[in-house]
């Protein structure tokens, strides 16, 4: 074997050993750094702890202090000796020296109904009632705010048992320039008997001063070494210090320690074990590069893999979206003829997701695998089936001679995906959309036809789902037809001068008392004209502006509202809103900023938002109910809504929908139908109102099945502001069946029409 160079030495020893010694030394560099961070780290939350116990310490001491006090206040004895014949023997003993002799507190004061001092007591000696004054710039404050205290009720809630606690307020502050707890607390009987009004209380002051003394028991309590309290705000070198504040944040005093750094001394301790770790590890590095000629291999194969798994899903085993991509640019560039064309499926499964949310996450991936295992059948060795989303497929199929095959194959598809899949958690049921695009010359471009075969799935979940479409021209003009709309949204939203509110009037059984209206939106474009709602509504849900817009309408229609107490002004609110945790928030928000009435606003909710309802949904409904706010389920007839769910929700109002009012005629029996309607609602405490009443005949019908109130174009008013007025006028309204204008009422700045 030849022997290497000197420089062939020299190059091995730089390309290898090189980097060898630079990674060990990186290694125990970020190692000994990772550990020192560590024991920083440690050490912080150890002082963090420390701080913490201290403060629940000091805390506790509060706490000690108030039960201490009230052991001797709350008493029967001290509410007799202050009342009447002053007994000062006995509040000598029990509320002076004996609450230094028994719990240690330095200061005590009585002070009578008119906070002059009775009674005062200075380490364990009776002091002259006059010492008080000297403190009296720092108590008196506090001795008034436990009297306004009383005054609120808490001392009378005390004595007839109402509050199992006696009034007190315990702060810190500076008494005489030194730091200390103080206590207050009314006299008052253990018994809970005797009068006491409000103003006629006796307060006892009782206080310990944060010294020494406090700081040994700290010591005692905690293990804190050196812990001392200081007024000064310099924290000497290898102490910590806790700032003790009052209730207004203004720091009184301060409490220092010695700290213990459990991080530190651990690091010295395992320096030398570091040590020997670096050595093994170099040992360890040393003997790596003795198998660097195997792991190389080893690396080659790994490439493989990685290479596999960057165009292949892990789960299925089919091409990922590289390998799609790169196949679809592929097919386009070897397309000879029109004869010769490619399609491009995709895929979308429908109810995916209550497959997920019903049997799991794992029965999805286990369903994933399964159409996975159905499709691959149906397609030739050169087509590529790839997945390139969560339920997401795409097939590249090359040299389609005939349109019939690709719908045959498609139509193959959507059979064996429609079947049942038997899951290990269970029986599963989906279907699958396609939308298919086609390229004739390798002028195509991948991602237009990618956007082709998108706009034709989405045309089949559109006509129903579980079915196939081919892309039509018209399909992108329908696309664009939806942009625009919501370009035009999205303008109209900022300068609002384009939309506008009309109202539906709510009219009582007699068909001549309004007793509100429904709010509702109408979009009066400057170029497209009038926009229904019924096509701007569902753009506004799908690219996510419905929330915008239901804010705005609930906005104007409670402004609208304000101006009309005691009429019920209806708005509608969508899911999207309703699952929003802060939509609570901002309706009560825009209640305040209008001033409307929560009684008189009412939201109206369809059947699907009931039925599909979330845990942050329902929640929502039962705050607003609980502040006032009326419920309406609104297109009732339309869903599925059980007896059940309508006792579970408790609604104020079921609006039966304008569509099951029109199809009341083709009814074979429709005195029956809506008389069990009307009678379901009635049973469980509802009020009924029909929607879409356009004839004086369905009114009558109506009303004799027990509807209770209407709305539809019977009842229509001219302009928001008839109804205004009228409202404001409180007078009975007469429905007119014919458009007059009336006064105009300028409400937020616009001209608002009525429907």
């Amino acid at each position: 074997m030849q022997k290497l160079s000197k420089s062939e030495n020299w190059r091995f020893s730089y390309r290898v050993l090189l980097p060898i010694i630079l990674a060990v030394v990186v290694t125990l560099t970020s190692f000994g750094s990772f550990m020192f961070w560590t024991a920083s780290r440690n050490d912080e939350a150890a002082v963090t702890r420390q701080m913490k116990l201290v403060s629940h310490a000091i805390n506790q001491q509060k706490v000690l202090i108030i039960k201490e006090q009230a052991d001797a206040v709350a008493w029967d004895k001290a509410l007799k000796a202050v009342q009447g014949n002053f007994d000062f023997k006995w509040i000598e003993t029990n509320l002076g020296k004996g609450m230094n002799e028994f719990f240690g507190h330095d200061r005590t004061y009585l002070l009578n109904p008119d906070l002059i001092a009775l009674y005062a007591m200075s380490d364990g000696m009776t002091a002259l009632p006059e010492s008080f004054e000297k403190s009296r710039e720092v108590l008196e404050p506090f001795a008034r705010r436990l009297k306004e205290i009383n005054w609120q009720g808490a001392l009378s809630s005390y004595i007839y048992g109402h509050s199992g606690s006696i009034p007190n307020i315990v702060d810190v502050a500076k008494i005489e320039g030194k730091p200390a707890i103080i206590s207050l607390m009314p006299i008052a009987s253990d018994k809970r008997v005797g009068e006491q009004g409000a103003g006629k209380e006796y307060i006892h002051i009782s206080i310990e001063f944060l010294n020494d003394e406090l700081a040994l028991e700290l010591y005692d309590l905690l293990l804190l070494k050196g812990g001392y309290f200081s007024l000064s705000s310099d924290t000497p070198e290898g102490e910590v210090v806790l700032p003790i504040k009052n209730m207004n944040g203004e720091i009184i005093t301060n409490f220092l320690w010695q700290p213990d750094y459990p991080g530190a001394e651990m690091f010295v301790e395992i320096a030398p074990a570091l040590i020997m770790i670096a050595l093994f590890a170099s040992f360890i590095i040393t003997l790596l590069v003795m198998r660097l000629n195997k792991s190389t291999k080893e690396l080659q194969r790994g490439r493989a893999e990685a290479q596999h798994l960057a165009y292949h899903d892990p789960l299925t085993g089919l091409g990922n979206r590289a390998k799609f991509e790169s196949s679809l640019l592929e097919a386009i560039s070897n397309i000879k003829s029109k004869d010769n064309r490619i399609a491009l499926l995709i895929l979308d499964l429908d109810r995916f997701k209550i497959v997920n949310d019903t049997l799991g996450h794992q029965a999805g991936d286990e369903l994933i695998c399964e159409v996975a295992t159905r499709l691959q059948p149906l397609v030739r060795n050169s087509d590529v089936i790839t997945r390139i989303g969560g339920d997401e497929f795409a097939i590249v199929v090359n040299s389609v001679t005939s349109l019939t095959d690709i719908e045959a194959v498609c139509s193959r598809m959507v059979e064996a995906i429609r079947k049942p899949f038997n899951l290990k958690a269970g029986q599963a049921f989906v279907g699958v959309s396609i939308g298919v695009s086609l390229a004739s010359n390798s002028d195509f471009n991948g991602e237009e036809l990618t956007r082709q075969a998108d706009i034709a799935l989405y045309a089949a979940k559109e006509n129903g789902r579980n079915q196939y479409k081919l892309y039509q021209e018209q399909m992108n003009e329908a696309v664009q037809h939806r942009q625009l709309i919501e370009t035009e949204l999205r303008k109209a939203l900022i300068d609002k001068n384009q939309l506008r509110v009309v109202f539906d009037h709510l009219v009582r059984k007699n068909g001549t008392d309004i007793i509100g209206v429904e709010a509702k939106l109408e979009w009066q474009h400057p170029k497209l004209g009038t926009i229904e709602p019924e096509t701007f509504l569902p753009i506004a849900k799908t690219c996510g502006l419905i929330e915008v817009v239901g804010e705005l309408l609930l906005s104007w229609a409670c402004k609208a509202g304000a101006k009309t107490p005691g009429q019920i002004m209806a708005v509608r609110i969508f899911s999207a809103q309703l699952s929003n945790p802060k939509f609570f928030d901002r309706l009560f928000s825009i209640i305040d900023k209008t001033g409307i009435k929560p009684s008189d606003l009412e939201l109206e909710i369809n059947e699907c938002t009931l039925t599909n309802a979330e845990t942050i949904t329902i929640d929502n409904l039962n705050k607003f109910r609980e502040n006032g706010v009326r419920i309406a389920l609104g297109d009732f007839g339309t869903g599925f809504t059980s007896l059940r769910l309508l006792q579970e929700f408790q609604v104020d109002r079921i609006k039966i929908s304008r569509s099951f009012i029109a199809q009341l005629a083709q009814s074979p029996d429709p005195e029956a139908i809506t008389h069990a309607v009307v009678w379901l609602a009635r049973a469980i405490g509802v009020e009924v109102t029909a929607d879409g009443v356009d004839s004086i005949e369905q009114k009558d019908f109506l009303a004799r099945m027990g509807c209770m109130s209407f709305q539809g174009d019977l009842f229509s008013l001219s302009s928001q502001a008839e109804w205004i007025q009228m409202a404001l006028e409180n007078s009975k309204n007469k429905v007119k069946q014919s458009a007059g204008m009336s006064d105009e009422i300028e409400v937020w700045g616009d001209q608002v029409a009525s429907n």
